[in-house]
């Protein structure tokens, strides 16, 4: 099953670490369609500058503006590595396969229908750049940080 970003309404948000250009060219047709019918289109990607070298970072910069030119906000998250599509709030996408670059053979998306899920996403994404999740505090680089709160279980999650 792929993930079927024709359908949103309201927001596409897609999260690729990793731009190559055969998919780009692929996925920036729907976006182009779904962003001229009023749907907000946001690509989350790491920066052109965050590239091994100034050849990837070059080649980098040309996806994102790609992306740009077919009307999609592009958005920089730094050191991401997340592969995540969500769709009008209410669908997520998550797992390994980076929708936005070539695939390996046992990369994959799990697709979870209820608003509860793309939240809870929500809240890694957060944490991501370095904000608490609600309620907790930030754990230092390298310690634990209960997540009781954000995911409903017990435990501890490692930040980093």
């Amino acid at each position: 099953m792929r993930p079927r970003a024709a359908g949103a309404v309201g927001s596409i948000e897609l999260y690729c670490p990793f731009l190559d250009p055969q998919p780009v060219r692929k996925w920036s047709v729907l976006p182009g369609r779904r962003v001229a019918d009023g749907v907000k289109v946001v690509v989350y990607t790491r920066a052109a500058e965050e590239q091994r070298d100034d050849t990837a970072a070059q080649r980098h910069q040309q996806r994102i503006d790609e992306l740009r030119s077919v009307g999609c906000e592009v958005d920089f998250r730094e050191r991401m590595h997340e592969k995540v599509l969500i769709l009008d709030s209410s669908v997520l996408w998550h797992g390994s396969l980076n929708l936005l670059a070539n695939t390996g053979p046992t990369d994959l998306m799990m697709r979870f229908t209820d608003p509860a899920s793309c939240e809870t996403a929500s809240v890694v994404r957060r944490r991501g750049k370095r904000q608490p999740c609600p309620g907790q505090p930030v754990a230092p680089l390298g310690q634990p940080l209960p997540f009781l709160e954000c995911f409903g279980g017990s435990g501890t999650w490692p930040c980093g």
